[in-house]
């Protein structure tokens, strides 16, 4: 398989989505809903309200 240029994303946010296609690549679109509902900044916030950027150091993945 020919490996897919993309020049716009830096090294780290190639190492960012690396992580999370290896932690949910797998998982089917209900399966990622459940797990993120169960992440603290979920939980933590309001319906529809906007997550917050200080739950990102808790995320599970």
């Amino acid at each position: 398989m020919e490996a897919t240029s993309f020049p716009s994303l830096s090294d780290a946010d190639k190492n960012i989505l690396d992580i999370v296609i290896e932690k949910l690549g797998k998982m089917s679109k209900n399966e990622i809903i459940s797990f993120m509902h169960k992440e603290q900044a979920y939980v933590e916030t309001a319906p529809r309200d906007v997550i917050q950027f200080k739950y990102a150091k808790s995320l599970q993945i």
